[in-house]
């Protein structure tokens, strides 16, 4: 009985390195982080959405099934012009190192939302619901 956690955490931790290593990335609605293309959106008055998030993080990974892949969300982005990035910290990039010490904060799960127009940030908070999300980007 004992051995069981120990198993699932053996199958997690190789789950994670599968990814880190050896997966392709899938395309996508979310485009990588990069603080230039963020800079460029919110001068040209772009609404904008990053999760921060990384493989292992499981609270990540649960607001990603639950709600930042949901088709209302993401019909929701579309239909508000909603600029969506993906800061993936898996492998520990320097980039998004500063970027999380920007909004003062030193891991992940960090979600943070732009509304168009304007450069104040909202910073939602670390477990999200799909109607807490739609609420905060103003979805119709």
């Amino acid at each position: 009985i004992l051995s069981i956690p120990i198993v699932l955490t053996v199958l997690w931790l190789s789950w994670v390195l599968y990814h880190q290593l050896w997966q392709k990335p899938q395309p996508s609605v979310w485009e990588p982080y990069a603080e230039t293309k963020v800079s460029a959106a919110l001068e040209k008055g772009d609404a904008v959405f990053i999760d921060f998030t990384a493989k292992w993080c499981l609270s990540c990974l649960l607001n990603e099934k639950t709600t930042l892949d949901s088709d209302a969300f993401l019909k929701a982005a579309k239909e508000n012009n909603i600029r969506l990035f993906k800061a993936d910290w898996t492998n520990k990039s320097n980039e998004i190192f500063e970027a999380l010490k920007k909004y003062q904060r030193s891991s992940v799960p960090l979600y943070v939302f732009y509304p168009a127009e304007s450069e104040t940030y909202r910073i939602l908070p670390q477990i999200l619901t799909p109607d807490m999300v739609l609420s905060e980007i103003g979805a119709k």
